[in-house]
């Protein structure tokens, strides 16, 4: 059985910290603190309330210095639960997101600054591809691609990102002006690897396994006359007999009639909600080995259906720690019913304020986005 990450309770009075870092300089006067990091393929956000009144009136970091800035600031929040609350190093605290300011909103009413960030992946998202820079095996390209931005790849097995050179070329032809967001991303697909950024790290690593430390959530049903009782302050679970956001299947492989990469999805276009119109589907990419056009795209029909039949999802939220991370498996138990199972985060919000005081919620199914049998 995997390792159980939170097999200790938490402490029954816990002291959370936090910390925002602006352009380096650690600013406070802030009220709340929420990180929303997504799992894999896109951009982790924050948004960080300030009181106006806890603020410099003038020079830098006063409202007035916020609005009137060209260039977006750097920022970065901590949160963490420090054995010495009466003594803190913020910089030791765990760091949760780092990158840039996308918006303020000024609030003279309820003397409010609200900020939005996003990631380091914003220069990514972008920056357009060349064919120039694409004419190398991935590892060097992502490394590549990396360094020209200050950042640093992890890469921890660089030969699997290299699936053939026919399908490298390929991809040549159809990555050329493009983001370079979207290359990375499509790289890693390609060799059935994720992408997320950590600070300043571009991650493109293999997903994560059921055999992984896990996150435990056990559940205890109530006896009369006893209050509820869990891992968790608020636990949900839903399953779809009918996909109304939808699912797209992707399969690559090599073609059987040509001799050229082909890409072939289900549904195409992708299903659309009947009630606003918007795709937002959940991605799901394959690589199998050579097949025709039309038997790759029955077989993407085929994952499709089963993905549908078999898709479950927990939202919980639980009091904030350091262990629940993005590649981290949720084990549920205690149940006992379909629901208890291995499921795999979508993402995880964490939020620190006076009101609710440190928590995190985490949105999870069951399918690995990138479940890549080969």
């Amino acid at each position: 059985m995997a390792t159980i990450l939170n097999s200790a309770p938490p402490p029954a009075a816990r002291t959370p910290r936090g910390a925002v870092l602006v352009n380096g300089t650690l600013l406070g006067g802030w009220l709340s603190l929420e990180v929303h990091n997504n799992t894999f393929f896109e951009a982790d956000t924050c948004k960080i309330e300030f009181a106006i009144s806890a603020l410099p009136v003038m020079g830098d970091y006063s409202p007035n210095w916020w609005t009137s800035q060209q260039t977006p600031p750097q920022i970065e929040v901590r949160m963490d639960c420090p054995p010495d609350p009466q003594h803190v190093d913020p910089g030791a605290m765990a760091s949760w997101f780092l990158g840039v300011v996308e918006r303020i909103e000024l609030d003279p009413v309820r003397r409010l600054l609200t900020i939005t960030g996003r990631d380091m992946s914003y220069a990514l998202v972008e920056a357009v591809a060349d064919q120039k820079i694409l004419n190398q095996r991935p590892a060097a390209l992502i490394n590549s691609i990396a360094s020209s931005y200050g950042l640093t790849a992890n890469i921890p097995n660089p030969d699997s990102l290299y699936v053939g050179k026919a399908s490298q070329d390929d991809a040549v032809k159809q990555l050329a002006k493009h983001s370079l967001w979207e290359v990375i991303c499509s790289v890693a697909k390609r060799s059935g690897n994720v992408v997320y950024m950590t600070g300043k790290t571009l991650n493109v690593v293999a997903p994560p396994t059921s055999s992984q430390p896990c996150w435990a959530v056990n559940w205890t049903e109530p006896i009369s006359g006893t209050k509820v009782s869990g891992d968790v302050l608020s636990l949900k679970f839903d399953r779809d007999f009918q996909i109304a956001k939808g699912v797209t299947v992707t399969v690559e492989c090599h073609s059987l009639q040509g001799g050229h990469t082909i890409t072939r999805s289900y549904p195409h276009p992708p299903k659309k909600d009947p009630y606003n119109g918007v795709t937002g589907t959940r991605d799901y990419f394959y690589r199998k080995p050579k097949m025709k056009p039309a038997d790759a795209l029955e077989w993407a029909k085929s994952q499709y259906h089963q993905i549908v039949a078999h898709e479950l999802r927990v939202e919980f939220e639980a009091v904030g720690d350091s262990l629940l991370l993005r590649t981290t498996p949720v084990v549920v138990t205690g149940t006992a019913s379909y629901f208890d199972a291995t499921y795999y985060p979508d993402s995880i919000t964490r939020h620190l304020s006076m009101e609710r005081g440190y928590v995190m919620t985490c949105h999870a199914k069951t399918a690995s986005i990138l479940d890549n049998p080969q």
